[in-house]
């Protein structure tokens, strides 16, 4: 899958979401940084070209910092991310884990309840 998305990337540069795929796709196999790599292209190009960064690919850098051990930035990631219906919820899930990681139990709970109390409405 890897070198599809590798292809796609050599023939348009500019296709943010080969960038995006290639970087889930390395992150799911534990290729971390090359994943970052990947999803901060796509993160820069998305902005240049939408605006802003999609939710999807906010998370998924989020996850690549996480796999990184920068858990400070995966939540910044996660946070953004959070504000989009599509990946929400999974954001602030992500989120109330990383402050777990960074030892911030106080916080991780309070998250924790804020999904539950948000996905119960």
């Amino acid at each position: 899958m890897e070198a599809a998305w590798s292809k796609a990337i050599s023939l348009a540069p500019g296709n943010a979401a080969a960038w995006s795929n290639r970087g889930t796709a390395r992150l799911q196999n534990g290729q971390w940084q090359a994943a970052y790599e990947d999803l901060l292209a796509a993160a820069r190009l998305e902005e240049q070209q939408l605006g802003a960064p999609n939710g999807l690919t906010l998370n998924n850098l989020g996850n690549a910092e996480g796999a990184l051990g920068r858990w400070q930035d995966a939540m910044r990631h996660y946070e953004a991310a959070a504000d989009y219906a599509d990946i929400g919820s999974i954001a602030l899930a992500n989120y109330a884990l990383a402050a777990f990681e960074t030892g911030d139990n106080e916080l991780a709970i309070k998250s924790a309840r804020s999904l539950l109390r948000r996905c119960v409405q």
